[in-house]
């Protein structure tokens, strides 16, 4: 354009998807994962460790700030490997932690129901059911 040239990105950002030339979504998955953990840390800080706010309202704050992102784009990356939507799942874990005050021997069944949450495959699932998942 104008005898310059266009600027070439590897990754390009599109509708707040982050595309790769493999369409592994790997890329954009990493990207949601430094996003979300970024948005944990202040979950954390509300949470606090000798005051903070209740469970309910730690939930609440998690399914308005951080699940959105989590969700957002699922039926593009929906096929991605097994080992980068665990790090989806790993994220939610993460979450219902801090919400119950669980430590991380407690096992992820347990926290998630005492956290009220589903595991994000199977709200998949009930969203987009004619979706192909593992």
């Amino acid at each position: 354009m104008d005898n310059k040239n266009l600027a070439y990105e590897k990754h390009p950002k599109y509708l707040g998807y982050v595309l790769d030339p493999e369409w592994s979504s790997h890329t954009h998955i990493d990207h949601i994962v430094s996003k979300c953990r970024k948005l944990l840390s202040i979950l954390k800080f509300i949470a606090g460790k000798d005051w903070g706010a209740e469970a309910v309202t730690l939930r609440d704050t998690y399914l308005a700030l951080i699940r959105p992102i989590l969700e957002y784009g699922f039926p593009v990356y929906c096929c991605a490997s097994a080992t980068s939507l665990e790090k989806l799942e790993k994220i939610q874990l993460g979450a219902a932690r801090i919400i119950t005050g669980l430590r991380r021997s407690c096992p992820k069944e347990i926290v998630l129901f005492e956290a009220d949450l589903q595991p994000l495959h199977l709200i998949y699932k009930q969203k987009y059911p004619l979706q192909l998942l593992q």
